[in-house]
């Protein structure tokens, strides 16, 4: 991964990263709201926006948000390497004190950060925001969804996971660096985040339906997703043996926004 998109600089109090996959229509309603919210914190801040490869004008967008307001900075990956990667180099190039993963597509309303930033000032190092309803979600995705974090929870040992998931999440600092130290990038970031036993607490709210575009999230990536995630955290022993080689950190095709000196 080239460092021009992730060298030291500011520290902001908070950083908000968003992966992004064909994007470009979402991008420009979720910034009005996000603004608006992050307005009224009166906390420094940035906004990281990971182009995951888009086939679309997701990187274009990001430019010109970035030419706005300069507290928006955009990364594009030299090839689609799949959210948990985008998520991931966002997450290595935080430079908050905290940083909290938001989608881009509005189904993680950007109102929940006032509250996540309430958890973390009282000390606990992940926030995670639970979902209690999925408006619009089909219910093959609903029950795949709670068979894999349920195998997740038991077969893999992470207790710490959520039980309906969590797509938006807070994570402190401490817990920030302890990614950034791994020798290779999590194929599930919540996963590796509840293996290192951090204090956490749960905010739940309801997910909102995709407001436009259609998600690159099919069901076939979802399984291929929840297999190597058993097989990358399983403690029972065949499946561990199927375990893939090591992974490497996407490359960096672009960046746009700030660039802090050296």
């Amino acid at each position: 991964m080239s460092r021009d998109a992730c060298a030291p600089g500011r520290r902001p109090v908070l950083s908000v990263v968003t992966p992004a996959y064909n994007e470009a229509e979402n991008l420009p309603i979720l910034w009005p709201r996000l603004d608006a919210v992050l307005s009224t914190l009166d906390t420094d801040w940035e906004w990281i926006i990971v182009d995951d490869h888009s086939a679309d004008a997701t990187f274009t967008v990001t430019a010109r948000l970035a030419e706005q307001e300069s507290r928006i900075r955009g990364i594009r990956l030299a090839a689609n390497a799949g959210s948990h990667a985008a998520i991931g180099c966002g997450l290595d190039c935080a430079r908050g004190g905290a940083a909290v993963v938001l989608a881009a597509d509005l189904q993680d309303p950007p109102e929940l950060l006032p509250t996540l930033l309430q958890e973390w000032r009282r000390g606990t190092q992940v926030v995670w925001a639970v979902r209690t309803r999925r408006e619009a979600d089909a219910m093959h995705t609903v029950i795949l969804a709670r068979a894999y974090h349920w195998l997740m929870r038991h077969a893999a040992g992470l207790r710490d996971l959520p039980s309906e998931g969590s797509d938006c999440f807070l994570l402190d600092r401490l817990v920030l660096d302890a990614l950034a130290k791994r020798r290779e990038p999590p194929v599930s970031v919540p996963a590796a985040i509840a293996s290192m036993r951090c204090r956490y607490a749960i905010v739940p709210y309801v997910r909102e339906a995709r407001r436009l575009g259609v998600s690159g999230w099919n069901t076939g990536k979802k399984v291929h997703f929840a297999l190597a995630s058993l097989v990358a955290y399983a403690r029972w022993r065949p499946l561990a043996a199927w375990r893939p080689r090591p992974r490497l950190r996407p490359s960096i095709e672009g960046v746009v926004g700030e660039r802090p000196s050296d």
